[in-house]
């Protein structure tokens, strides 16, 4: 829902975007050489200007995610607007609007790796 995101398993999140890229990959005429999700989106034959939108979305995701634990102080990977701790990722993050970011990066990366498949 709009309300509530789950950053690693919504559409467009962290393993929709992991997946989707291995799935290239693999379809794809070269061999992996590393497991690492940057590392293999390197190998896709993608124009350069995707390829950077989607690793920034990811790696905006990952680190999203990862403050998210940290202020929560538990593994969850959801977050609603009205979460308690958003403020606290807020500026860890450096954004006062960080709920609405992350929307936008959550849609924006669905219709990228809506291109890989």
């Amino acid at each position: 829902s709009e309300s509530q995101i789950d950053t690693k398993y919504c559409e467009g999140g962290l393993i929709h975007t992991e997946f989707s890229i291995q799935k290239a990959v693999l379809l794809g005429d070269q061999p992996p050489t590393s497991t690492s999700t940057l590392k293999l989106l390197e190998l896709l034959d993608l124009e350069t200007s995707l390829k950077k939108r989607i690793a920034a979305n990811y790696e905006f995701l990952r680190r999203f995610e990862q403050s998210l634990q940290i202020t929560n102080d538990s593994s969850s990977t959801k977050v609603g607007a009205n979460n308690n701790n958003l403020s606290r990722v807020s500026k860890l993050l450096g954004d006062e609007k960080v709920f609405s970011k992350l929307q936008r990066v959550i849609s924006d990366q669905q219709q990228l790796l809506k291109n890989l498949t």
